[in-house]
């Protein structure tokens, strides 16, 4: 990578000698050359939160301060402090963490062994894929459900055959940026979510479908946030909860070519999905299209 930026830089200045831009991405990879570990993790950090470490006006003392604090403290619970930076925006950041240290589970209840029942997910080439294929198992090996079976009661499903805590949805208010923390409980050491904020039934299913996805894969460790980022778990945990609630064989059997908006409602009722979720498996399966 260091061959490719410096010989980037060089044809750039035989192209535009003198050029005040290129001058500046010189200096700027100079700084970076400089740096050292402690500074390149905090350069990593702001990265993530999307944020130029080398434009003051972006990185000013205050974030930089913070996001010091969060790589220290959260050292050991990895996870979290990247899902924090990769799913909080900037202007969030201090209250995300606040409301996410006031919510981890304690060391041991995170260092106990699993008590709920797993399975090792198989990575495939897509985030998409992977999601889809371990839904598959997790319904038929854990939750003893054909392929095509709407999930009536999704909680009573996590607690009865995936040994969560009775109680799976704990509501934690907060504006923070996040989509909710999934964690072992303080008492039974047993999954559930936190959520920072009450949904409408149908979200909250897609919310506890996303967590089930993190605890089936025995995951959790100091726990994982459930966020709004394109990163690898993310969207897998995403396309894990739409083929949990919603499969793709079962709409297989009711869906073909052009697909009304009554037809898609009635779906959505049928597995208790919102329309968004049944369009987009609908589209990513290749079953069809919705008409305008």
């Amino acid at each position: 990578m260091t061959a490719l930026v410096e010989s980037t830089l060089a044809r750039l200045n035989e192209i535009a000698p003198g050029d005040e831009s290129v001058q500046g991405l010189a200096a700027a990879w100079a700084a970076i050359l400089r740096s050292d570990a402690e500074e390149r993790d905090l350069c990593c950090s702001l990265a993530r939160l999307g944020v130029d470490p080398y434009d003051p006006s972006e990185a000013n003392d205050s974030l930089v301060e913070l996001v010091d604090g969060i790589n220290v403290e959260f050292r050991e619970a990895a996870e979290i402090r990247d899902d924090l930076f990769d799913g909080t925006p900037p202007a969030l950041l201090a209250d995300a963490v606040e409301w996410v240290r006031q919510n981890l589970p304690s060391p041991d209840v995170v260092r106990a062994a699993p008590v709920h029942p797993t399975l090792p997910p198989a990575w495939a080439a897509s985030a998409h894929q992977t999601g889809y294929q371990f839904a598959h198992r997790v319904r038929s090996e854990l939750m003893g459900f054909s392929p095509k079976d709407p999930i009536a009661d999704l909680q009573d499903v996590l607690v009865e055959r995936l040994g969560w805590d009775a109680d799976p949805v704990v509501i934690r208010e907060g504006n923070i940026g996040l989509d909710g923390l999934v964690r072992l409980s303080p008492g039974a050491g047993k999954p559930h979510l936190v959520e920072p904020g009450g949904r409408k039934l149908w979200g909250e299913r897609f919310l506890l479908a996303r967590s089930a996805f993190f605890a089936a894969t025995a995951s959790l460790g100091s726990g994982r946030l459930l966020t709004k980022a394109v990163t690898r778990h993310q969207r897998t945990a995403r396309a894990f909860a739409a083929e949990l609630l919603a499969p793709a064989s079962a709409l297989m059997d009711v869906v073909s070519g052009v697909v009304s908006t009554d037809e898609v409602l009635a779906l959505s009722e049928k597995f208790g999905v919102s329309s968004m979720l049944i369009e987009h498996q609908i589209k990513n399966h290749g079953l069809g299209y919705v008409a305008a």
